[in-house]
């Protein structure tokens, strides 16, 4: 029998890879279990409010459930709820990686897959934030081309700072694996979110085989769109089981699709012969499919990619990669004209210092210096950076979708991963080492001025000179005596001088009488 030839391979990834149910329930019951022993309040208590949460963010893995459960947030007014239930969390994670394991064969049918040279797509309804960690923690990282998945339930910024809680961030974002998001609240069964992945990666559908393990998510969308359908068998569980029966309970799923999916359950067998038959099951093992298909490498095709799209990608593309450099240059000129003006400023304060040394003029300059710098941050980082930033993403954006297919897309995500700087296990992304660069310098001129203000206000009064009196002596050669006093203040010096004279003049005279005794003698 010749086996068909698949050059795509899109398949599902909870309980199609991995026991998803598993790792849920175990984490998920420890969890409660231990919320339910610290707070005191009933499970049942518990269990209708959680299943709101999970409805209002589109997820029964939502991070934040604790904090937004209303009775424990009753209870605990003003406590830290995160921190009140830490040992809550921490069973939830131990949990999480003793369960979180690939399906036996999983690994090496991937890898013998890839080798091929055959496309792997994942597709699956969880959301980006939790699909990245599992993928990380699973190391199929880079063994899968694409990855499809809901987009994140929004955070805001207290819960996005607590993430790591429960996913370190490290592990939440994907460097080889092409990660996209679905449209938002497309969840399966939706046969255009499939249409719309195998146009995106550009393959004619009868090169696609669509590997799930559930008849009504996966074979049922598979088959409307159509693409080779393959019933994961290996993945079923009982679900009508009590374990189950709690995620029923708590799930974000409408209703209705509860009840569908529950019918289902109920009279699988019914259901299998009447309404869902899958194409090609698969019993056992993942590896099963090795021997249904002959899988081949994939060949990119433009013509099912739109080439007119293609080409006015590539222009705006060009477009994107123009604006980043401008709002690069623009952040340039503002950090030269910031440094011109520090360094002006700076000398200034040092010469009003040396010069001037009980004068306030050196600490205002450098005040003004620091507000100006401040200035020039906002500038620099809350208004261009943020620019280039969005003007990045935007690039980001076109280079996943079409990189693919044009080798040359991947500027903007090749300076985005060489912008990062590595020191000691932490990460310093640009925006973060600018704002060291701005808040060193912050600091260093708050030094400064802290410096002068304090050599200002213990500043010594100025030494003042005593002043010289004013003597004004007038020569008369008609007065007997040749020197007139004209300041009264003076009176007693002149007339010092005065009997100065006098002495001298009658020693004068004493010794020319002397003088005439020796010569009569």
């Amino acid at each position: 029998m010749t086996k068909k030839k698949v050059s795509v391979l899109i398949t599902d990834l909870d309980n199609t890879l991995y026991d998803w149910f598993e790792v849920w329930h175990s984490s998920f019951k420890a969890m409660l279990d231990a919320v339910v022993s610290k707070s005191g309040i009933s499970e049942d208590d518990l269990i209708p409010e959680i299943k709101k949460v999970h409805e209002l963010h589109g997820t029964a893995e939502y991070l934040m459930l604790l904090n937004e459960i209303p009775c424990l947030k009753e209870k605990h007014l003003n406590g830290n709820i995160l921190e009140i239930y830490k040992d809550a969390i921490e069973i939830y994670k131990k949990r999480r990686t003793e369960t979180l394991k690939l399906y036996p064969t999983v690994l090496n049918t991937l890898n013998e897959i890839k080798k091929k040279g055959c496309l792997i797509v994942g597709y699956t309804d969880s959301q980006t934030l939790y699909s990245a960690f599992r993928f990380k923690e699973l190391g199929l990282d880079g063994i899968f081309d694409f990855l499809y998945s809901a987009p994140n339930h929004e955070f805001d910024d207290k819960e996005h700072s607590e993430t790591n809680h429960f996913f370190p961030s490290e592990n939440n974002i994907l460097k080889e694996t092409i990660h996209r998001d679905t449209p938002k609240d497309a969840s399966k069964p939706n046969p255009e979110v499939l249409i719309s992945i195998i146009d995106d990666i550009g393959v004619s559908s009868h090169e696609v085989v669509y590997l799930g393990d559930s008849l009504l998510n996966d074979i049922s969308m598979a088959q409307a769109v159509p693409v080779t359908d393959v019933f994961a068998k290996y993945g079923e569980f009982d679900k009508t089981t009590e374990k189950y029966e709690l995620l029923r309970k708590v799930t974000h799923w409408k209703t209705e699709k509860v009840n569908h999916e529950k019918d289902i359950a109920e009279q699988v067998k019914e259901i299998q012969k009447k309404d869902i038959v899958p194409t090609i099951e698969i019993t056992n093992t993942f590896s099963e499919l090795l021997n249904l298909f002959e899988f081949v490498k994939f060949e990119p095709n433009l013509k099912h990619s739109k080439e007119k799209e293609a080409a006015l990608t590539v222009d705006i593309w060009k477009k994107t990669i123009d604006v980043q450099q401008h709002f690069n240059d623009l952040e340039l000129r503002i950090r030269n004209y910031a440094f011109t003006i520090l360094g002006i400023i700076i000398s200034a304060s040092a010469v009003a210092y040396k010069e001037y040394d009980t004068s306030y003029l050196s600490w205002v300059l450098v005040l003004v210096g620091l507000v100006l710098w401040v200035m020039f941050f906002l500038m620099d980082y809350g208004w261009y950076h943020q620019l280039l930033r969005g003007s990045v993403e935007h690039g980001t954006e076109i280079e996943n979708k079409w990189s693919y297919h044009i080798s040359a897309l991947g500027l903007t995500k090749s300076i985005s991963a060489r912008s990062k700087v590595i020191l000691r296990n932490r990460t310093f992304s640009s925006s973060k080492r600018m704002k060291i660069f701005y808040g060193g310098i912050a600091v260093l001129l708050l030094g400064l001025f802290v410096g002068y203000l304090v050599a200002w206000c213990l500043r010594k009064p100025p030494v003042e000179k005593a002043s010289t009196p004013l003597v004004t002596v007038i020569n008369n050669s008609q007065s007997p005596i040749n020197t007139n006093i004209v300041n009264s203040n003076n009176s007693v010096l002149s007339n010092a001088n005065s009997n100065t004279k006098n002495s001298n003049f009658n020693n004068s005279n004493q010794n020319t009488n002397q003088k005439i005794n020796n010569t009569n003698d």
